[in-house]
């Protein structure tokens, strides 16, 4: 295997890695009022080394009919 092989390789199971640990939280909103409002949203983790990636937000729209 060449020295692309190698890198090719190196990337894989980085990604690899990286699916292994990754977590999925949600939840359901107190405020049920679907009236277009954007809700803010924050999620804070404790720890050396972890990473949090959340949106700022959403919307709460009405259903579309």
């Amino acid at each position: 295997m060449g020295n692309n092989g190698k890198k090719l390789e190196a990337a894989f199971q980085q990604i690899e890695d990286e699916l292994r640990t990754q977590y999925v939280a949600s939840y359901t909103p107190s405020n049920t009022k679907l009236d277009g409002s954007f809700r803010r949203i924050a999620v804070q983790c404790n720890g050396d080394g972890l990473k949090v990636q959340v949106r700022k937000g959403y919307y709460a729209l009405a259903p579309q009919n």
